[in-house]
This record gives structure tokens, sequence and C-alpha cells, in this order.
């Protein structure tokens, strides 16, 4: 699944969505011309429970993704935090035609 034109940085991306072998979500950011990888939005943590609809957030280097993609309407809502090592990742809802 792709979703609409947005900003990010100085990059006019686009986000692409496709599930893992265990059901996961992956979410990354590609540039909206070229459809080169700018970098992935999504922490996968097999041991984590997730819902089906339910993503966790790569907020290492930029915390204010979660609310970018929530603008750009690939994601609804932030649901929780969970903490996966010395890290805090927030967890969000995917919009659904986002869902692969």
């Amino acid at each position: 699944m792709e979703s609409d034109k947005f900003f990010y940085g100085y990059w006019h991306c686009i986000v692409e969505s496709y599930p893992t072998e265990n059901g996961h979500i992956v979410l990354e950011l590609l540039d909206a011309e070229t459809y080169r990888f700018v970098r992935n939005a999504t922490v996968i943590a097999p041991e984590e429970n997730l819902c089906d609809n339910e993503v966790i957030i790569d907020v290492e280097d930029d915390d204010e993704l979660g609310e970018v993609l929530v603008d750009a309407g690939v994601l609804r809502e932030h649901i929780k935090d969970i903490n996966i090592g010395r890290w805090t990742y927030p967890v969000y809802r995917i919009s659904p035609h986002m869902i692969p």
C-alpha cells in the first residue's frame, strides 16, 4: 500500500507498507519522485503483542515522526508507549488504507 505525498524534512515522500513474515507491518518512507529509500518508520519487535492495525514508530532519530505520519494520514492515533531496551517507543494505530 502507498500513501499520499507529504513533506518529511526536505524530502517529498510517500510511505509504503508491507507485512513481515510474522505479520507485523513495516512502514518505509520513500522519495515520492525517485522511490529511493529515505528511512524506516517502524521498529519490528516480534516479542511485542500488537494488534493487526498497530505499529511501533522508530523515534530514535526523530521524536516527531509519529505526528508527521498522523498529519499525512498514514497513522490514526497514538495508543501507548512501550519500552524496548533503553528506548521508549510510541505505538500508533495505522490508518485502514495503509494496512497491507
